[in-house]
């Protein structure tokens, strides 16, 4: 017979321990090698926005001032795609002035990171899918609301 500290059976003290990165990294494969969202990014693209999640878009009133908006990105080589509808007011001021800056921030916009400066391009519409492609790839909410989804523009941020 065991004691009262001794278990009956040897799993009931078991305590599961979580993968390590490593071991996860293994069994998916390499493309979790360079970014935790199954990308690799370019060394153009600043290191403070890899393996983040949300990026604070700063875009260029008229009058200079700046105007902030946290968005969701996709990556791809040395640029990264933002979605976005066409009478909302960051693509009106990308029209207008397509030099833009990027900070990794929070999902409510609190930026986290070093700024820096890149120049947005409005895509055309036969570059759609490619950009929606690289944010379904790394978001799966994009994925799942796709088919309802209001996007109706694209932005190709490129970096200096």
């Amino acid at each position: 017979m065991q004691g009262p500290d001794q278990s009956e059976t040897p799993l009931a003290n078991h305590v599961r321990q979580p993968r390590s990165l490593a071991v996860r990294e293994r069994k998916v494969g390499a493309n979790f090698a360079r970014s935790r969202y199954n990308v690799s990014m370019s060394d153009a693209i600043p290191s403070t926005i890899r393996g983040r999640k949300y990026i604070s878009l700063g875009t260029f009133r008229k009058t200079g001032v700046k105007v902030a908006t946290p968005v969701w990105f996709g990556e791809e080589g040395d640029k990264l795609y933002v979605m976005t509808i066409s009478n909302m007011g960051k693509t009106k001021r990308i029209r207008n002035n397509p030099q833009v800056t990027v900070a990794p921030c929070t999902i409510r916009g609190k930026v986290t990171g070093p700024e820096a400066a890149a120049s947005a391009r409005i895509l055309p519409p036969e570059e759609h899918a490619h950009a929606r492609q690289t944010i379904n790839r790394k978001y799966l909410l994009a994925r799942l609301s796709s088919p309802f989804s209001r996007a109706d523009t694209f932005l190709e941020l490129r970096f200096p």
